[in-house]
């Protein structure tokens, strides 16, 4: 039940995202910093030491993000204006690829995997708050 101070993020942001991946934290977009919308930071818990990585071609805040397959996958959130793109992070190239959108505008929803399958729930749209619930596939499993 305590908390321990480490090392600061090094860029100032509200609203990004986070995925893990081998024990790594990436956290990613989010805005304050000028052009802090679009990069992405690693922290290392074990050196507790930060690592700027490949950023993505969109700037947002209040995206979702999920692993899969061992690549990070940012969809949605908004800047200026709402965003429908899906970004796919290969770890091992540090490079960005878009992919196919997702067919409703929000941020701020929750996302997951189940069974190889991105799942995007609820979140904020033009119109308002919203319950839809959406499903997508966008990597092929390892072993095809």
């Amino acid at each position: 039940d305590t908390w321990a101070a480490k090392a600061n993020m090094p860029t100032a942001r509200v609203g990004p995202v986070a995925s893990v991946v081998d024990g790594i934290i990436y956290v990613i977009g989010g805005t304050g910093s000028p052009g802090s919308g679009s990069i992405m930071e690693a922290y290392d818990p074990a050196s507790d030491t930060w690592v700027a990585k490949a950023s993505m071609a969109a700037a947002r805040r209040g995206a979702t993000a999920v692993v899969l397959y061992g690549k990070i996958y940012v969809m949605g959130g908004f800047k200026r204006r709402f965003l429908p793109t899906v970004e796919e992070y290969d770890l091992a190239s540090d490079t960005w690829a878009a992919l196919s959108s997702r067919p409703t505008l929000r941020h701020g929803g929750a996302a997951g995997v189940v069974d190889g399958k991105i799942y995007v729930m609820g979140g904020e749209g033009p119109k308002g708050f919203f319950s839809l619930v959406e499903e997508g596939a966008f990597a092929p499993h390892p072993s095809k």
